[in-house]
């Protein structure tokens, strides 16, 4: 035995780990314990040698478990640091000659423990992961893993036992949450699984007596109708049969999530079975260019008892597979042999194939491997994992082995049962028509003109709809109006699209090779194609689907089933858009070649006089508001004038300076009035010196109001001692006004961070430099060499000449009207104006 408090420390401590953790026996873990503490304090002896009890006590405080031991009696003799602090006790020490009825436990936990120590302590075997509760001196109850083993001394006689536990609280309280998770999950996979039993069993009635009104006009009306209404009839036909078969598909699963997968064996010859129906499937794959084959059938296989129903549902659902993604020109074979006593049956195709990273999630519920919308082929994911759930109920297997690109194949394994000698196979009874009979013309056929029954100068549609019964009947459906050229998918309808130019575009939007929406972002990214109205269809509905398909640039959407009289309106309207919409460009282009040079000096000249109106609206607050206070300033004066004169002994000082106040007022209004005149007058404005920094703090008053109104605030940065500029000071503060209130609208729905136009003066380069910044939302780069031409406007009900005005009188004095963005949000513009220089 090691002396060494270090080493003896690590291998108690990894016994107690191995004993809770269950890496080895638990057992044998805790008794190691206790020759290890006897080997260094033996309790036997009682010779209370302090060295020993030293390393004992040192070893057991550092365990991160809960260590006691105990004599016959059940009474404490010893205790680490955590029992302690769990037992409210001061210290170790202070558990010595305690029994458990002294510590915080309960009665009946107090019981127990003491009946655990005594069976223990009888038998003179461990008991190892009992699980208890404990109330502790904080007054919690905790649940508690606890093990004991019967303590001995040097002669193996028992003296005592040896405890350790841990808490498991959080763990079990784990274990309920998820139990209660599992609960509630399953009861919400019943409820739809029900919801979904019951739908699919409604649906049934309906189906019935569309299917059997139909098989019975097919097959005794057929000669005596027109070759149209068969063919429409037909289309009825297998798409009805389409529903049929989800709706039992959806049975199917229903019943496998209830637990209602019965089996009901009987006898069947299973090669002869399997054999039959790779014959009678055959026709289906030749009509899609399939070859359809047996390769091994087994007559070792016998008779066997065997679920016929289910057998024959496994294997149309894999062949079903094979014929959907096996293209034109492959083969599909089916083996069935015996293996051990096991049915072994393997279907393989020369098909897409399948990444073997998705070979697992093949046999899910509603997967899909396909991704987005533009998956090639329908279904809604359910057939393989009907078939998974068939086998499973037969106690077999299923697995796939396949790679992109070089097919697949699925085994079934389905342990053998023998059938008694003389039975015999009953007459096979298989409805095949629901699932593989249902072929329709390739998707992938080229774009073809329909025989349309329009005129010929009438105007064309192009659909893109990969189901070709959906295909033929809009063809029919729009072509009594419009030339119609139908194709499989969106990147087929590209093509058309760039080489005809059609006058309206109907196109489904989840299809193969190219969606709805990737075909929408082509057209309108072409400007030669963006002009063409398109009609999405699609099978999802509501407000947000609709909202979603015209986020993406689609002109009309209309959802799955839809009124044919609702489809041909909206391309109707699409139609009428689009010319109105081709009128209109050509008129613009008329007038863009019919102008002349002199014809653009008079708009320009008339788009300054245009502007300065364009700004009365803007600038009538502010004139008023400026000519507001001189003539308040002229009343009060004059008041106080009146006031003095009346007095009996008028302050002639103070009737000096209410005259001389009354004099400036007037001049101020004055000054106004001809800075008013001067702006809608013929002149460009004389220049004369002008203090910059003073006619910014005009415009700040000018438009305080507005700025108020528009939740905004103005912060002036102005140069000190700035020289005055040579200008017009009222052609300056008008495009400073312009730019100000520009900057505000622009703001308008910043709401994440403060409103605030910042207004700078700054001598720069020898020129006048003003600064109008705002946080707004900025200025495309696109729009920075358009927004100063005339009529170009970013905003909601602007005209477009007010930056164009501002240019025309920047340029005018010299300058150069400029925008440029942030490192943050918004803009800036600026302009600089040369320096007045006297003579």
């Amino acid at each position: 035995m090691t002396s060494d408090p270090h080493e003896l420390l690590t291998r108690i401590e990894e016994h107690a780990r191995a004993a809770l953790d269950g890496r080895t026996e638990a057992s044998a873990a805790l008794e190691a314990i206790a020759r290890l503490a006897s080997q260094s304090t033996p309790v036997a002896k009682r010779d209370h040698d302090r060295e020993s009890s030293s390393v004992l006590k040192n070893i057991i405080d550092h365990i991160p478990y809960v260590v006691f031991w105990k004599d016959v009696r059940s009474v404490y003799l010893g205790c680490n640091a955590a029992l302690a602090r769990i037992g409210g006790l001061a210290s170790p020490d202070d558990i010595v000659g305690r029994d458990d009825f002294s510590m915080p436990w309960t009665r009946e936990e107090a019981e127990f423990f003491r009946s655990v120590d005594r069976r223990v302590m009888e038998s003179g075997e461990a008991e190892l992961d009992i699980e208890e509760t404990q109330v502790q001196a904080d007054g919690r109850q905790r649940v508690i893993l606890t093990s004991k083993v019967p303590l001995r001394d040097e002669s193996n006689r028992i003296i005592g036992i040896l405890g350790i536990f841990t808490d498991i609280t959080e763990q079990k309280e784990l274990e309920q949450q998820l139990r209660q998770a599992k609960d509630a999950a399953e009861v919400s996979a019943r409820a739809k699984s029900d919801f979904l039993a019951v739908v699919s069993h409604e649906l049934r009635t309906p189906l019935t007596l569309i299917l059997s009104p139909l098989e019975s006009l097919l097959s005794e009306a057929r000669g005596e109708l027109p070759a149209r209404v068969v063919d429409t009839l037909e289309s009825v036909h297998r798409n009805a049969q389409r529903l049929r078969i989800l709706t039992e598909d959806i049975l199917e699963f229903s019943r496998r999530e209830a637990g209602h997968l019965a089996l009901d064996p009987r006898p069947l010859d299973v090669a002869a079975h399997v054999g039959q129906l790779v014959l009678d499937l055959a026709p289906a794959a030749a009509a899609r260019g399939l070859e359809l084959r047996a390769t091994t059938l087994d007559p070792a296989l016998g008779v066997a008892l065997v679920d016929i129903a289910k057998l024959d549902k496994i294997l149309i659902n894999l062949l079903g597979n094979a014929l959907k993604f096996t293209p034109a020109g492959g083969e599909i074979t089916v083996s069935a042999a015996l293996v051990d006593e096991t049915i072994v049956l393997a279907v393989r195709d020369t098909g897409i194939g399948i990444d073997p990273a998705d070979h697992e999630r093949v046999f899910r519920r509603f997967e899909q491997i396909e991704g987005g919308s533009a998956r090639a082929h329908g279904g809604v994911g359910l057939g393989l994992s009907l078939v998974k759930g068939l086998v499973d109920s037969m106690d077999g297997s299923i697995s796939v082995e396949s790679e992109l690109g070089r097919g697949a194949t699925f085994t079934v394994r389905i342990p053998r049962r023998a059938a008694d000698r003389g039975a015999r196979s009953p007459v096979r009874d298989l409805d095949l028509t629901p699932r593989a009979l249902i072929v329709d013309a390739p998707a992938d056929s080229p774009a073809s003109p329909t025989s349309a029954r329009a005129p010929a100068d009438a105007a064309r549609v192009v659909v893109a709809e990969d189901s070709s019964d959906l295909r033929q009947y809009l063809t029919q459906l729009l072509s009594a109006e419009f030339q119609v050229v139908a194709v499989a998918n969106g990147q087929l309808a590209y093509e058309v699209i760039r080489e005809l130019k059609p006058d309206v575009v109907v196109s489904d939007v989840m299809m193969p090779v190219m969606d709805g929406f990737e075909l929408v972002r082509r057209l309108k990214a072409d400007p030669a194609l963006a002009t063409i109205p398109v009609v999405l269809l699609t099978a999802r509905a509501g407000a947000e689907a609709a909202a979603d398909g015209l986020d993406r640039g689609a002109d009309d959407y209309l959802s799955k089933p839809f009124s044919p009289l609702d489809l041909l309106a909206r391309v109707r309207s699409a139609h009428r858009m689009k010319v109105l919409r081709d009128r209109l460009l050509e008129a613009h282009r008329r007038a863009a070649d019919a102008e002349r040079e002199e014809t653009l000096r008079d708009t320009r000249a008339a788009l300054a006089e245009l502007g300065k109106v364009a700004s009365l609206g803007e600038m009538a607050a502010a004139i008023a508001h400026e000519l507001n206070q001189p003539l308040a300033g002229v009343g009060l004066s004059a008041r106080a004038l009146m006031r003095w004169l009346r007095a009996e002994r008028p302050d002639m000082d103070e009737v000096q300076a209410a005259a001389d106040r009354i004099v400036r007022d007037v001049k101020r209004a004055a000054d106004v009035v001809t800075r008013i005149r001067e702006l809608f007058g013929n002149s460009s404005g004389a220049k004369v010196p002008v203090d910059v920094n003073d006619a910014v703090t005009e415009v700040i008053a000018l438009t305080r109001d507005r700025m108020r109104d528009a939740g905004a605030s103005i912060r002036a940065e102005l140069a000190p001692d700035l020289p005055p500029a040579l200008g017009d000071r009222v052609q300056l503060q008008q495009v400073i006004v312009n730019l100000v209130i520009n900057a505000a609208d622009a703001m308008r729905d910043v709401s994440d961070r403060p409103r605030e136009v910042r207004l700078r003066t700054q001598l720069e380069a020898g020129r006048v430099r003003v600064d109008v910044s705002d946080v707004g939302v900025g200025v495309s780069d696109d729009d920075k060499d358009r927004i100063f031409n005339a009529f170009h406007t970013t905003k909601a009900g602007g005209m477009g000449i007010g930056l164009s005005i501002c240019k025309t009188i920047v340029e005018s004095h010299g300058g150069r009207l400029v925008v440029s963005s942030h490192d943050g949000p918004g803009s800036t513009f600026h302009f600089a104006l040369p320096l007045f220089q006297p003579e």
